[in-house]
């Protein structure tokens, strides 16, 4: 039995395609996947293999996951993947990926649903609603998606003038929609949470790279008839530190009254690559109060920029906040992580979560008090070029454990073959990880595809979930 068909065995025992509670172990392979030079396996600062303690090849120490699915059947797919689970036991997985601004033949961003616990996925027309306003607006910019706990499927997209939201309470047969105008000139980058009562909390910003930015808030009103948005809030605007933002994603408490927003700031506009846009600093937005006010504060000084492209920011069940970026040193391009036990008041200094790789497009998610998921993507290549045609390109997993005061890190990769080799000439803005009720990894991945026919490369949305290894519930 091959290691990739092992693998796929594992993968459905877990998603519930086979009976049985326990993954066939792969001991009895003549020539088992569990080898230390495995890159999927946590590496030391040498960059050996090292099995953690107690991990054996059929229970290991670290997640393995199954073979990457494709989300995208019919619409394509771009930079920026969103991944929401929904409730447990649901089997629904929801994704989107924009499409581009004005998007005139399919008038939205790229939307993915699966009922299958992501086995298969279908490509999800949301603008056929003949009352849905959103119709109208060719939208197709950044996209995000979120699930409600009653099941609800969550959509925002940007279009020209501003912001839309749409809301599904029949598993995406039918939609509500609604338009968002006035509070910015250009509303970019929206990002979606959802409390424990069901209400939508979202963050946007004016447009990022090119002009001083104000970020915003506001939450979604649901009627019997309509949807509706607060007035907005200015979370953070232009300051002395620096009046250009990119922003993260927005963190709300389980009562929504607490609420958190990363995002990074620089002196100047990005007109060309973001490595020449200078120092750059990583903040917190915190709010207390609902959303109704916000402070900043700041998580680290940077001496290079750290807008790779966009931080991340999750928060735990023990209340331990994670923030996560990417930045180059002299050595490399890793990812830092920083935490914070207090609410968002203080971080800690930012630790390099693997040296010695590229890393981008880093994502971070909560689990167990202490206890994180983070995933990005990036070449085991220190200093891997984008238009160089040799590197090879994979999503990398990490897991943080900071449980007893001190970060401890894992990380390997989600494959064993690259996702990618060759030129990217650009990288994904942002890639995404989940964790379900009981701890399991769940990424959503934007990766560049080669067609032979053609001579040409594409991107793809791709769906990996952990098969084995353990939960950070």
């Amino acid at each position: 039995m091959t290691r990739w068909a092992i693998l796929a065995v594992l993968a459905l025992t877990v998603t519930g395609c086979l009976d049985g509670t326990k993954a066939p172990s792969p001991t009895a392979d003549p020539d088992p996947w569990f080898q230390l030079d495995d890159p999927r396996i946590p590496h030391k600062p040498d960059g050996t293999g090292v099995k953690p303690a107690g991990a054996t090849e059929a229970e290991p120490g670290f997640p393995v996951f199954g073979p990457p699915v494709r989300m995208n059947q019919t619409f394509s797919a771009h930079r920026e993947t969103s991944l929401a689970l929904g409730p447990a036991g649901s089997g629904v997985r929801f994704a989107c990926d924009p499409s581009g601004v004005p998007n005139i033949d399919e008038g939205q961003s790229h939307f993915f649903l699966s009922t299958d616990n992501g086995t298969t996925w279908r490509d999800l027309d949301i603008e056929r609603a003949q009352d849905d306003p959103r119709q109208v607006f060719f939208e197709g910019g950044d996209c995000d998606v979120m699930t409600g706990p009653s099941g609800e499927l969550w959509t925002a997209d940007s279009w020209l003038g501003s912001l839309s939201v749409g809301l599904s309470r029949d598993g995406g047969e039918s939609w509500r929609g609604t338009s968002l105008g006035g509070s910015s000139p250009v509303a970019d980058r929206p990002w979606l949470a959802v409390d424990g009562a069901g209400v939508l909390h979202m963050t946007y910003q004016d447009v990022q790279a090119l002009m001083p930015s104000t970020i915003w808030y506001t939450r979604v009103l649901v009627t019997e008839n309509a949807l509706a948005f607060a007035p907005a809030v200015s979370v953070t605007g232009p300051t002395a530190d620096g009046a250009f933002t990119w922003t993260g994603n927005l963190v709300v408490s389980d009562d929504g009254q607490d609420l958190w927003s990363v995002y990074t700031r620089r002196a100047g506009p990005v007109t060309s690559n973001l490595e020449g846009s200078g120092p750059e600093t990583v903040w917190v937005a915190r709010s207390t109060d609902g959303g109704l006010t916000w402070a900043s504060v700041l998580v680290s000084e940077r001496p290079n920029p750290a807008s790779f492209l966009y931080p991340s920011l999750a928060q735990d069940a023990g209340g331990m906040l994670h923030v996560v970026f990417a930045q180059r040193t002299d050595t490399a391009h890793p990812i830092f992580h920083s935490s914070s036990t207090d609410g968002g008041l203080t971080w800690s200094e930012p630790a390099v979560v693997r040296d010695g790789v590229a890393a981008y497009s880093p994502w971070v998610a909560g689990g167990a008090a202490g206890k994180a998921a983070i995933q990005w993507y990036g070449s085991p290549d220190s200093k891997a070029e984008l238009d160089d045609n040799e590197t090879e390109w994979f999503t990398y997993w990490a897991t943080v454990d900071a449980s007893n005061g001190t970060a401890v890190y894992l990380s390997g990769t989600t494959t064993e073959e690259p996702m990618f080799v060759g030129e990217q000439g650009e990288t994904p803005e942002f890639n995404m990880v989940r964790l379900d009720e009981a701890g399991r990894i769940h990424l959503g991945l934007s990766v560049k595809a080669y067609d032979e026919e053609d001579d040409s490369t594409y991107w793809t949305a791709e769906y990996q979930v952990q098969v084995l290894g353990p939960l950070l519930a």
